[in-house]
C-alpha cells in the first residue's frame, strides 16, 4: 500500500503564488489606462453636453451666443461660471 499524501509541496505553492504575481504585474498598467480612457471619454461626453447647451440657448434666443471673455469681466462670463461649476464637481467627483 502506498501511505503518500496527494498534498502541495512548498515549491509548488512559492510557484504558484509567483505566477499569479507576475499576472498581476502584468494587467495593473493595462486598468491604469483602461480608468484614463474612461475618464477622457466621460469629460468628452461632459462637453458634447455642454456644447449642445450652448446651441440650444443660441437657437432658443434668434441666434445669439453667450459672451465669452478674457478681460476684467471674465469673471461674471456665463461660460467662465459654467466651466467653474463643472470644474468643482469633476474635482468631487474623484
Amino acid at each position: 500500500m502506498n501511505d503518500r499524501h496527494n498534498n502541495f509541496s512548498l515549491i509548488e505553492l512559492v510557484v504558484v503564488v509567483s505566477v499569479i504575481a507576475m499576472l498581476t504585474a502584468l494587467l495593473l498598467p493595462a486598468l491604469g489606462k483602461a480608468r484614463e480612457t474612461a475618464k477622457t471619454i466621460y469629460c468628452a461626453g461632459n462637453l458634447k453636453q455642454v456644447g449642445i447647451c450652448f446651441e440650444s440657448y443660441a437657437c432658443d434666443w434668434n441666434n445669439y451666443c453667450l459672451p465669452v471673455s478674457s478681460g476684467p469681466d471674465a469673471r461674471s462670463c456665463p461660460l467662465r461660471l459654467m466651466a467653474t461649476r463643472y470644474e468643482s464637481s469633476w474635482t468631487r467627483a474623484n
